[in-house]
């Protein structure tokens, strides 16, 4: 493929970066030009938690290379030769004469294009009728950082509500909690922590293990209301309304499509926007890849939204080289995930019991407690292990692990590759 062509890529986040710089390389004689509409980005968003709980020194990490350059415009231009314009902001595709209308700093302009690839992202899930009041937060970009670190280093922060205890959720109390001493009140409207990637069972381990350390759970009830007066924020929950100094909303993200369907391009069930395999929506030349698509999934056979990084930096590459003329494709996932709350690991892969049952699908589970290395070597840590599986077919559909300073990723890795063969309990069986 010789053929110079014009890309022009809407999202600096994982997906459309990877997408560009892989893609340079592939393809040195391209015009390749990258649209974001904030002015700080290419930044590890799923460290900003860390950033709170001091794991992290200072927010500026994130955004550094491992040889400690900053990842900005000019970076971009200089090392990886691609041109990154920020902030401008994608408002409107032309699909017919391949243009997209872009505004920013120095009014508007009009970007021509041979490919269009949307890597728009995600926005927070937000709840209903929250106040407009500095202390009521979203956690989800760079900004979000800054007024609670300064709200908690100035003493202002003594008691904090979060709202959702999904991935962020938890890390967010975790941080709250165990660097600045906060009280916390984590609330769930599910009956036990990480609904979406564990069963009520290690669910309930995560729950007693955030208890111990202090993070008061509140589970089976959702936010009915939240309030701010002259004397703080309020969480109605159930019968109970809770004050606090600030509350923070961590119920997931819906992912940014108003772009896509400017340009026409058809979304799917789960509504992010459909693409095939090769990463192509529904209208010709237009690309998708990141938070803001739907993938398939191997267990269950249809549609997911799994907001990853490790999902959206892949799709990033498969698109370049598919792009560039080479033989790629983005099949179906299982959707891997691990977190750390306080000393606990968790780590999951493929689906949960009640997601599958919720489906009507007929499914067993089994779990068992095993040390994480040989019982007698000083360091063995106990995990606990749940596998879900098809008692017709015998194939694994899910495996869950938690345990206190136990290693439990290294399971699911091995898991999870199986889980994407469709593997049974006798091939589980039979690895090495």
């Amino acid at each position: 493929m010789n053929e110079k062509k014009r890309i022009v890529i809407v999202g600096a986040s994982a997906a459309g970066l990877r997408c560009a710089c892989r893609l340079r390389r592939l393809q040195p004689d391209w015009s390749i030009t990258v649209v974001e509409a904030n002015e700080v980005f290419s930044y590890g968003a799923c460290g900003l938690p860390y950033v709170l709980s001091g794991d992290i020194d200072e927010l500026a990490a994130l955004r550094r290379t491992v040889y400690g350059v900053e990842r900005d415009d000019e970076y971009f231009t200089a090392v990886k030769g691609i041109e990154v314009l920020a902030p401008w902001r994608a408002t409107a595709v032309d699909t017919g004469a391949r243009t997209l209308h872009i505004e920013g700093p120095e009014g508007e302009r009009e970007l021509e294009w041979d490919e269009l690839v949307i890597a728009a992202g995600a926005s927070p899930r937000r709840l209903p009728d929250l106040p407009d009041d500095p202390r009521v937060h979203n956690f989800h970009v760079w900004d979000d950082v800054k007024p609670l670190k300064i709200g908690l280093m100035q003493g202002e922060i003594d008691h904090v509500a979060v709202v959702g205890a999904g991935l962020v959720g938890c890390e967010l109390a975790e941080a709250f909690r165990s660097l600045w001493g906060a009280e916390v009140t984590l609330i769930e409207a599910a009956a036990t922590p990480l609904p979406e990637i564990l069963d009520p069972e290690l669910g309930a381990v995560v729950r007693r293990h955030m208890e111990k350390n202090g993070v008061r759970v509140l589970t089976g009830s959702a936010v009915a209301e939240i309030s701010a007066d002259d004397e703080g924020v309020s969480v109605a929950v159930g019968s109970e309304r809770i004050r606090a100094d600030a509350v923070v909303t961590a119920v997931g993200v819906v992912p940014q499509v108003d772009l896509a369907k400017s340009a026409g391009a058809a979304l799917g069930p789960t509504r992010a926007i459909r693409v095939d395999e090769r990463l192509a929506t529904s209208v010709p030349h237009v690309w998708a890849v990141g938070d803001c698509v739907e993938v398939g999934h191997v267990v269950t056979g249809g549609p997911a939204y799994l907001p990853l990084g490790s999902l959206a930096n892949r799709q990033g590459r498969v698109l370049a080289n598919i792009l560039a003329g080479r033989n790629d494709a983005f099949g179906p996932v299982a959707g891997a995930t691990a977190v750390k709350v306080f000393d606990l690991n968790v780590a999951t892969v493929g689906c949960t019991a009640a997601r599958l049952a919720g489906d009507g699908l007929g499914v067993r589970s089994v779990w068992i407690s095993t040390e994480d290395r040989a019982h007698y070597w000083p360091e063995a840590q106990l995990i606990l292990l749940t596998m879900v599986y098809d008692p017709a077919t015998r194939r694994v559909l899910g495996v869950q692990g938690v345990g206190e300073e136990g290693e439990v990723a290294k399971r699911i890795d091995v898991a999870a590759q199986l889980v994407l063969r469709g593997a049974t309990i006798d091939e589980f069986a039979r690895v090495e």
